[in-house]
């Protein structure tokens, strides 16, 4: 039993480093658009992590989609 323990108390530190970024990048879709429903076509997109300060700014194509 004690011996048990120390194998998963020794593998639980292996695999920490593992765990910690479980994701390095993303990706946000979506269309900009009026209340018409009409695409804005070069319209600023701005996203911004509100737990880092860390902001990233895209364009809208022609059709209004952005990513």
């Amino acid at each position: 039993m004690r011996r048990s323990g120390f194998l998963a108390v020794f593998l639980l530190v292996l695999s920490a480093p593992f765990s910690l970024a479980q994701f390095d990048t993303s990706a946000v879709l979506g269309f900009v658009r009026d209340s018409t429903g009409a695409p804005i076509s070069g319209s600023k997109v701005t996203l911004v992590n509100l737990a880092t300060g860390v902001a990233m700014v895209t364009h809208a194509d022609g059709e209004g989609h952005f990513r």
